[in-house]
């Protein structure tokens, strides 16, 4: 597809910050189902051995993984916007405790939240990021199930800036 947008490594540090601490350490799995470059999982805060991966352009199609049956904790992906229902169908059926997707503003539909809402995931964070370069906002959105009692304001955003090699640059900032 012609939706390819690799994330910069200072958003998926954001992502990885936001989850919660205990999934950080211990034997816990985390999974990339949309691998690309590999941006979130090298930066995963688990051994190799507990990071999973997709990538159809190295043969694995992330839509096979729920057949596996492998118990999953955490999801970490930003999806392919050309694939966003199946995407969101695909990281609410892998049973994992914690899922987080990076979305562009306006693909955040209710038909979506609804999906996630259906399949027993409450949104637990929200971090808003301007990304220069990309189409619009873009959300780092968070799901979690069972539902944490002590979550009271899931949106955070966050002011800084990253230059490329190449001169571009990646912001973050704070909404208008």
């Amino acid at each position: 597809p012609k939706d390819r947008f690799y994330t910069p490594s200072i958003v998926v540090e954001q992502c990885i910050d936001m989850v919660p601490d205990k999934y950080k350490t211990g034997d816990y799995i985390w999974f990339e189902p949309f691998r690309g470059m590999g941006a979130f999982y090298n930066k995963f805060p688990v051994p190799e051995d507990q990071r999973r991966w997709c990538e159809i352009d190295l043969g694995r199609n992330a839509f096979d993984y729920p057949a596996t049956g492998e118990k999953v904790h955490v999801v970490c992906t930003n999806p392919p916007y050309s694939l966003l229902n199946e995407s969101f169908e695909l990281v609410s059926s892998v049973g994992a405790e914690v899922v987080q997707m990076t979305i562009g503003a306006m693909n955040l539909t209710k038909k979506r939240l609804n999906m996630m809402e259906s399949a027993g995931y409450k949104m637990t964070k929200m971090h808003i990021v301007d990304i220069k370069g990309w189409f619009g906002v873009t959300f780092i959105c968070q799901w979690e199930s069972p539902w944490p009692e002590s979550v009271v304001n899931p949106i955070t955003h966050s002011s800084k800036t990253v230059t490329r090699a190449d001169g571009g640059g990646f912001k973050c900032s704070d909404p208008q």
